[in-house]
């Protein structure tokens, strides 16, 4: 747990590092703006296919709602991957306006950022966030940007009438589009309404895009102050000394307290796979394990709803409850399929309500499975 933390605060410290290179070491970002210009291109590519493209390949694939990049993060990502593709000057100031969402998020991260498993989700999150949290700087200080009335209306007509149009069938499928199911912060203030949290949605998104107008002004007005500004890269040298400072003594105490997969698996099983054994979504982490001589499955919900699992002859084989981690695990001997259902549902209403429901394949030989994974599997 210790290393989540030390990741994530590492990733606020070098995303402000890197806007503090674009304004006021402005000389070397721009002599080096091509290979700045191709690490982001590349950094974006990779987070693009890992959400979006690689799910084609997947035998579980579905063209629904959710694979749509609906979020406002999201879709500003792809924007700006377009934008690095084309230097399209419209879509250069989208990606201006809707990108300062992404400093939001490095500051005030999702919910999910703690307890993500350590595959290619964390990696993904990180480099999409720190991509827009400088793109409105690197826009501007890199690639001469200045903020206009045509981009700033773009921006609103896209922040308000786009919302307005998806949130109605996102709503009907039961997805949590533009985070509005769960309201954010506004929900502990103005309660389960969704109307209401909509609404309140709606003026910040108004008032976001008239601060991003004012900030981009500030921002023109220090460029023409740092223009013909020529600095050593190492002067002063306390931000490198941070950086290093940070990186290094992070480094020496996650030696003591590294572990690269959940505490449950420590504590529960014999001996486990360290990776997942699947991923579902950004809702669900399923691991295997060893037990007494069985193979164990340990699943793990991500988002803090309830979980139920069935098998398909609908008994429950839910073995044990773990009210720290949200997480149940049961016994491949205790079912007669390869295949069970999991169920996750939340308890915020007079009733529980289903949110979704997940069908995942099992490998119930025990012998087989020891004889492929045998290398892997990791002993307490």
């Amino acid at each position: 747990m210790f290393l989540d933390y030390f990741t994530y605060y590492l990733y606020v410290l070098v995303t402000f590092f890197v806007i503090y290179i674009f304004i006021f070491k402005n000389d070397f970002a721009v002599k080096h703006k091509k290979e700045i210009f191709y690490l982001l291109l590349a950094m974006l590519f990779y987070t693009q296919y890992r959400r979006y493209g690689s799910r084609l390949f997947s035998g579980t694939f579905e063209y629904t709602i959710e694979s749509l990049p609906i979020h406002f993060c999201r879709m500003s990502a792809v924007m700006t991957l377009l934008y690095l593709l084309t230097k399209n000057k419209i879509i250069k100031g989208f990606v201006f306006f809707q990108s300062g969402l992404g400093f939001l998020s490095v500051i005030f991260p999702g919910g999910l950022f703690f307890v993500l498993p350590y595959d290619w989700r964390t990696v993904t999150y990180l480099f999409d966030h720190f991509s827009l949290a400088i793109m409105p700087v690197f826009l501007v200080f890199l690639m001469d940007y200045v903020p206009n009335k045509r981009d700033f209306r773009i921006s609103m007509i896209y922040s308000l009438v786009v919302p307005l149009l998806v949130l109605p069938i996102a709503l009907y499928y039961d997805y949590n589009a533009y985070y509005v199911l769960d309201g954010v912060f506004i929900r502990d203030v103005v309660g389960d309404n969704q109307f209401l949290i909509m609404g309140i949605m709606l003026i910040l998104l108004v008032m976001y895009n008239y601060l991003m107008w004012y900030i981009g002004l500030y921002l023109v007005k220090l460029k023409e102050k740092k223009k013909h500004l020529k600095t050593s890269l190492f002067k002063p040298l306390y931000p490198w000394t941070i950086i290093t400072g940070y990186l290094v003594l992070g480094l020496l105490v996650s030696f003591i307290f590294f572990g690269s997969t959940p505490t449950y698996l420590n504590e529960l099983p014999d001996s486990y796979i360290e990776r997942p054994y699947k991923s579902i979504q950004e809702k669900l982490v399923i691991y295997q394990g060893i037990i007494d001589g069985e193979l164990y499955y340990f699943v793990e919900v991500l988002n803090g709803q309830d979980i139920e699992i069935y098998s398909f002859d609908y008994q429950l084989v839910v073995q044990d409850y773990s009210s720290v981690y949200n997480m149940v695990y049961f016994s491949v001997e205790d079912i007669t399929h390869n295949q069970i259902m999991i169920q996750l549902t939340s308890n915020e209403g007079e009733e529980n309500e289903t949110h979704k429901i997940y069908i995942l394949n099992l490998e119930l030989d025990y012998d087989q499975f020891i004889e492929e994974n045998e290398y892997k599997l990791v002993t307490n």
